[in-house]
């Protein structure tokens, strides 16, 4: 029982948040290089080919990992303390 509530919160929290993220370097990325916009309806196709563009993706890709991965881990945490 008390993995079935520790695996139902992982999908309904982790889930979203990955969503949200994903999301939010999508737009973040559209509005910061340039004020045009570099992305399709797929966030990790580039319109450009112009380093700068590219290397800003990836600075702003490595940085929401980052942030993922440290948003899991304080759940992880809370969780278990929790429980």
């Amino acid at each position: 029982m008390k993995a079935l509530i520790i695996l139902l919160i992982l999908v309904f929290a982790i889930a979203p948040a990955g969503l949200i993220l994903a999301l939010g370097m999508r737009r973040r990325f559209e509005n910061e290089v340039f004020g045009r916009i570099y992305v399709w309806d797929k966030p990790w196709v580039l319109v450009t080919q112009d380093a700068f563009v590219k290397q800003r993706y990836e600075m702003l890709q490595r940085r929401v990992i980052w942030l993922g991965g440290f948003l899991v881990v304080v759940l992880m945490a809370v969780i278990l303390i929790v429980l």
